[in-house]
């Protein structure tokens, strides 16, 4: 049933009915996706939250957005990984074994221990299993056991009749599977047989795992068993089988389909991996939980082994790639693969079965009564239902049980009810009966005065059914409406209420009264409520209550009017608790396609459509939202220099193996390498990422420069950010992430500094005030020096010139008349000579212009025909000398082609021949009255062949009334351009338009396709001959991009305008306007 999301949200469902098994959220990685070999065999994950997979070409990292390939040796395939408690990570692949240690920029490496072998045990294959124990760590060939502790590798052989077959971790210590003896652990460097084991040597143990008490012995080709561990002697082993019959049914899958891996993933549940078979989860009482096949993961592929994450996702190491499932998440979904499509529109539940109606039918699961080991399947409901709505639980009118409010539950007497497209239906099991003609019935309602009556809501109005001994009866219409029904409710005086779809709300008064005529009130916005398309009623209590706009009201009868109203006063948390969990719902909000649907209010499992398919949501239970690592810096780049590959290490801790000092690898949010800067490589670039695998969204980030920025950045999806021309300093890059439900991680912070310029130090202010006092200094001395020499300079002059002065005045006074009117004539004839000159460099810069843009103009229409008229050489000498040796059949092909290549070199021709003679003048406007209709036709038949050849559809819309008064042969030559490049860059199947219509004042002329459209960059492009844009066909057309061009020019001396629309992929809409009063 389809309640409101705020009554939903309220109530904490507490009675968990069976739950049906879905598919899981989860992600698959292909070998395309982080480039290396399809199969992978172990996976770990370090502090940070950084995963690592042994994969069949080397070591793969994963950072949550980047894939990092770490090679080992000279490409061996790794066969297993482990990491101890200090982050460092150990590989053991066919003939290597060793480890991962960052290098001085934090970039793992791979350091090979076994090149350190004793000769003598030099020769081995594959490392079939690395462990840690406390300090030590053991490398597991078939006839050796490699052991590394503190820089020192020992050494447990076997000889060649003696076989390990994998180790395993028997009361926190290491215990080797000798084949057919037992296991042993190890002491002072020898094996110690582990009593008991003999009972169990024989089998091939993939999986030991401790589980409620005992431990679950898991084996390749034998199934589940079970054994205790006391005292250092295995007792008690026994079959799976001997448990339950549960457990006898995962024994016998296991048996049928190979055991390969196996985890703990709680306390409470187990992840087991098959080769012939799926990966299965069950409890504590091994009962499956949940399924993961191919319809979960989207691949078929053995789960070769199983990490779980304790943020609750579980890896798959897959033979074909990488997997993550969301296994603790609330969310199972449904799809096409599992039997369903369309959009949910309500639920329901009656004995074993479970219904579900969307707009595609009505689909139904039914209760397991024997393991399938697979997702369950939704089936359709038997018969014909086309859409389908509501279901109602219709009870039995004798059935006197006290209801409590808000319950839609069901027993056996209780009939499940649907309104689908073509009726309303009484579903019993698999199948369903019509009881009712009335179609499309929207929403069913039982009457809560009189209990055996149904109202029913539809297309055209309001009708009632009575139901009486098994039948249903007296089919009435009680109100008729031109809108159909949405919602019905009743209230306590027994009157009926509905509301329409965009037509508000109305009331049928005395609804349980058999009368003559009905009495109908409507109400709408006048009365109150809010302008809402659709108004949801709703009966609770003695109270009937609508939800517009995600708001409550109630009717007020006195005033007849619709006020708002607080669902809080109607305390119905007294028997339903609140504590619901609404922050995981935000892991799929931007997915939603429907309000929640529930089967009754005591189901605490909900049900939304989304994008991805159909999702039950089952209630968190103990989900940790808040536990997240920091973010990552993956790459810290200074100009070309790398400064950081992701891994934080120890500056001051270390140790040295085989003579080689190795950094120490840690998880420390704060990043300190003591990373100082020359100032002329002040820029910084930092790339990070969030290793969190909860959610398909991007990651969202904020960052901050300490020492730079003001504050944090605002959220975004960008994983990049640069900074430049940083002063000098110290700084601190901040980053943190947030998750899909909102909560933020821990910041990561990078430190760096940036030294201060010589030129900006103590010792250079100091200098540089040294240098100005004797700049002062010495200016001062020089200009007094010279203040004296002018002087007595002065003096002299003084002297000599007083004469000259007295003697040269009269003449001074002539001369200076003179040059005053030279000075007027010289002035005037440069301001002639620089206007001139202005002019001629005007006209030199313009024509240096058109002669390099005709230069290149012509270079691009020579290269044009080059290759038409080259293909036509060479094909007729082909002709010449080979015409003999063809069919005719072929010979009429070939010459097809020929005149192909001779009609786009004559197009071409054409449009330059009329380019031309517009350039040259020859071509002028000679207006007169045309029929746009006629032109449009005649230019559509020059071009039928080409749409004919490429199932083009063209559509003309032209009024034959429409005639333009313009050249004839420019317009005809405009839209011979237009309709041939449409034809030309529309694919095969495409379509065409071409219309006319006066608007604004305007006649507008529009040729329109969807083929490949025109780059954004080179539409204005479009119409200028020095930045021709020659770009070929959908099937390799040919052009000279000058049609544009001349489309441009001719409509500009029309008096009209030409303009482009496109957008790439999509389509080119060229548009063409003249005015009105050129018509």
């Amino acid at each position: 049933m389809k309640y409101p999301l705020l009554i939903i949200v309220l109530v904490q469902l507490t009675f968990a009915n069976a739950q049906e098994r879905g598919l899981l959220l989860s992600h698959y990685y292909s070998a395309n996706t982080y480039q290396a070999a399809t199969q992978n065999w172990g996976i770990v994950q370090d502090k940070r939250g950084v995963l690592y997979f042994a994969n069949g070409a080397g070591v793969l990292e994963f950072d949550g957005k980047n894939w990092q390939f770490i090679e080992v040796g000279k490409g061996a395939s790794v066969r297993s990984i482990a990491i101890d408690s200090n982050d460092r990570i150990y590989v053991g692949g066919y003939g290597e074994f060793g480890l991962l240690s960052p290098d001085k920029t934090g970039l793992l490496r791979y350091v090979s221990l076994s090149s350190h072998v004793d000769s003598a045990y030099k020769e081995f294959n594959e490392v079939w299993d690395t462990r840690v124990i406390a300090d030590t760590v053991f490398f597991l060939t078939d006839r050796c056991i490699f052991s590394y502790y503190k820089g020192k590798i020992s050494y447990l052989p076997l000889d060649e009749k003696r076989v390990y077959y994998l180790s395993h971790i028997v009361g926190s210590r290491y215990a080797a599977h000798i084949l057919n003896e037992g296991m042993f652990f190890i002491d002072n460097g020898s094996l110690k047989l582990i009593k008991g084991s003999q009972q169990f040597s024989s089998l091939k143990i993939h999986s030991l795992i401790p589980f409620n008490g005992k431990y679950i012995l898991c084996t390749r080709e034998n199934g589940l068993y079970t054994v205790d561990f006391e005292n250092g002697v295995f007792k008690n082993f026994s079959s799976l089988s001997a448990l339950s019959s549960n457990a006898q049914s995962v024994d016998s899958y296991f048996k049928t389909n190979l055991f390969y891996h196996g985890i703990s993933v709680n306390d409470s549940l187990l992840a087991l991996s098959s080769i012939l078979g799926d990966v299965i989860i069950v409890d504590h009482k091994f009962r499956v939980v949940d399924v993961i096949d191919q319809s979960s993961i989207g691949v078929r592929s053995t789960a070769n082994f199983l990490y779980y994450q304790p943020s609750g996702i579980l890896w798959l190491a897959l033979n074909n790639g990488i997997a993550s499932v969301e296994l603790t998440s609330p969310f199972r979904y449904w799809n096409e693969q599992v039997g369903i499509d369309g959009v949910l529109s309500d639920v329901a539940r009656k004995g074993d079965f479970f219904y579900l109606s969307t707009g595609s039918g009505l689909f139904y699961i039914e209760k397991r009564h024997q393991e399938t080991f697979k997702p369950d399947r939704f089936n359709r409901l038997e018969g014909r239902y086309e859409q389908a709505w509501q279901f109602l639980y219709f009870q039995e009118p004798s059935d006197t049980t006290l209801l409590k409010p808000l319950w839609y539950g069901s027993n056996q007497k209780t009939h499940l009810l649907v309104a689908a497209r073509n009726g309303v239906f009484e579903i019993n099991k698999r199948s369903a009966s019509k009881i009712t003609r009335l179609e499309l019935p929207y929403v069913l309602h039982q009457g809560r005065i009189n209990r055996s009556y149904l109202f029913v809501g539809h297309e055209n109005g309001v009708s009632r059914l009575k139901y009486k001994n098994g039948r249903w009866l007296n089919e009435a219409l009680l109100c008729k409406t031109n809108r159909k029904i949405l919602s019905i409710g009743e209230d306590s005086n027994g009157n009926v209420w509905f509301s329409e779809n965009l037509g508000g709300v109305g009331c049928i008064v005395n609804a349980q009264l058999e009368k003559s005529e009905d009495e109908v009130f409507r109400y709408d916005t006048s009365n109150g409520l809010p302008d809402a398309a659709y108004v949801r009623i709703f009966d609770i209590y003695d109270t009937i209550l609508f939800i517009a706009n995600s708001k409550f009201y109630s009717f007020n009868q006195d005033a007849k009017r619709f006020e708002p109203f607080d669902i809080k006063s109607l305390n119905i948390l007294e028997w339903l608790p609140s504590n619901n969990d609404t922050l995981m719902w935000r892991r799929i909000s931007n997915q939603l396609l429907t309000d929640q649907y529930v089967t009754h209010f005591a189901d605490s499992i909900s049900w939304v459509s989304t994008d991805k398919g159909i999702f039950q949501v089952r209630p968190a239970k103990g989900y940790n939202y808040f536990n997240l690592p920091a973010p990552i810096i993956y790459r810290a780049i200074n100009m070309d220099s790398v400064l950081f590959n992701g891994n934080n290490y120890s500056l001051v801790e270390g140790d040295t193996v085989f003579g080689a000092y190795l950094y120490k690898k840690i998880a420390d949010p704060i990043i300190d390498l003591g990373i100082v800067l020359p100032y002329k490589r002040n820029s910084v670039k930092f790339s990070y990422s969030w290793p969190y695998f909860e959610s398909d969204q991007p990651c969202q980030f904020s960052y901050q420069l300490v020492g730079n920025d003001e504050g944090w950045s605002e959220w975004s999806t960008d994983y990049r950010k640069e900074y430049t021309n940083l002063r000098e300093g110290k700084y601190v890059f901040k980053v943190k992430a947030r998750s899909v439900f909102g909560v933020e991680s821990p910041v990561l912070e990078f430190r760096f500094e940036v030294k201060t310029p010589w030129y900006r130090t103590i010792y250079a202010y100091i200098g540089y005030a040294l240098l100005v006092f004797l700049l002062i200094y010495s200016i001062f001395k020089i200009w007094h020096y010279k203040l004296i020499l002018e002087r007595d300079k002065l003096e002299r002059l003084v002297k000599e010139r007083t004469q000259e002065i007295l003697l040269q005045k009269e003449e001074l006074q002539v001369q200076a008349e003179h040059l005053r009117e030279t000075y007027e004539w010289i002035s005037e004839k440069n301001a002639m000579l620089e206007k001139q000159k202005s002019e001629i460099e005007q006209q030199k810069q313009k024509l240096e212009e058109i002669n390099a843009t005709k230069n290149k103009f012509f270079r691009i229409i020579a290269h044009d025909l080059r290759n038409p008229i080259s293909t036509l050489v060479n094909s007729t000498a082909f002709l010449l000398t080979d015409i003999e040796t063809l069919s005719s059949e072929k010979t009429k092909k070939f010459m097809g082609e020929l005149n192909r290549l001779a009609l786009t070199t004559y197009g071409l021709l054409e449009n330059l021949l009329d380019w031309s003679s517009n350039e040259m003048g020859d071509i002028q406007n000679k207006p007169q009255r045309v029929s746009l209709a006629l032109l449009v036709n005649q230019n559509i038949e020059l071009v039928q062949n080409r749409l004919t050849d490429k199932n083009i559809k063209l559509t003309v819309d032209i009024p034959a009334s429409i005639e333009l008064y313009v050249d004839e042969n420019m317009l005809n030559t405009v839209l011979r351009n237009l309709i041939s490049n449409a034809v030309k860059f529309t694919r095969p199947g495409g379509e065409i338009s071409i219309n006319a219509s006066e608007v604004n004042g305007k006649c507008v002329i529009r040729v329109r396709d969807n083929g490949i459209g025109i780059p954004d960059q080179n539409i204005e492009k479009l119409f200028r001959i020095d930045k021709s844009i020659v770009t070929p066909g959908t099937q390799n057309e040919k052009g000279s991009g000058l049609g544009l061009l001349l489309c441009k020019e001719f409509v500009d001396k029309m008096g009209g305008t030409i303009s482009v629309n496109s957008r790439q992929g999509f389509g080119t809409t060229f548009s063409i306007e003249f005015p009105v009063d050129i018509l």
